[in-house]
């Protein structure tokens, strides 16, 4: 009964707020008009889409960032769902959306990309704690230092690795990728550059790991079954 009590304030009398984000790149500002959440899981994903290069005021192409928030909260008994749609389109004005609405993806893909290494991991090939430096062919010297290469890919899904939520030598996208150009030798060269990893253990948000954990995860795959990463439909 005390479990249950405790557990019973932790949830704030059981209510439930789960929150679905849908967004291309995002302004900071976007969650201005939501009623109050928990605001560090949000103000760190927010941080990373606002430090996209394409939604610098520098590159104008600011009048192309929106997001789209669906907020669901149930009530105690889990009864009469109320759900608020919030979004911020082009130019920051607010704009009703509905069911004929198209989204980029987005960060979806980070779901793709864990599931990819929770199925290898279930068949035997690789293991979550296994470490960048075990498969990226970088020269590792100087980034051991800070503990680079020991990064694991359990950190990497949990956002627990220390990197930063962008890679610091990324640019702007060329036709709608904005990896374009970023190659093996620019990775190895920016994990090299880092002198430290002071958010390592902490929750930070950060696109550069999933990117990072996506590509070691190709090479791994194919180190350990010399073919390319075959695709997963089911």
């Amino acid at each position: 009964r005390r479990n249950k009590a405790r557990a019973h304030r932790r949830t704030g009398h059981a209510h439930m707020r789960l929150l679905t984000l849908f967004a291309g790149f995002a302004a900071a500002a976007a969650f201005s008009s939501l009623p109050p959440l928990e605001r560090t899981w949000e103000e760190k994903v927010i941080d990373a889409w606002a430090a996209e290069p394409d939604c610098s005021p520098e590159t104008g192409m600011c009048g192309a960032c929106g997001v789209a928030a669906t907020v669901v909260e149930l009530g105690e008994n889990g009864t009469q769902p109320i759900v608020r749609k919030y979004s911020v389109g082009a130019g920051g004005g607010e704009t009703p959306f509905g069911s004929d609405a198209t989204f980029e993806i987005a960060s979806v893909t980070k779901l793709f990309t864990t599931m990819l290494l929770l199925v290898l991991e279930e068949e035997g090939l690789l293991s979550s704690e296994a470490t960048i430096g075990t498969y990226l062919p970088c020269a590792w010297d100087a980034a051991r230092h800070a503990g680079t290469a020991e990064i694991t890919f359990n950190e990497l899904v949990r956002h627990t690795s220390g990197l930063p939520a962008q890679p610091p030598d990324r640019g702007p996208s060329v036709g709608g990728n904005p990896f374009s150009g970023y190659t093996e030798e620019r990775l190895c060269e920016s994990l090299g550059q880092l002198t430290g990893l002071p958010t390592r253990g902490r929750y930070s948000y950060s696109n550069y790991a999933y990117g990072t954990l996506g590509y070691v995860l190709t090479l791994a795959y194919a180190a350990v079954t010399g073919s390319p990463v075959r695709d997963y439909e089911d």
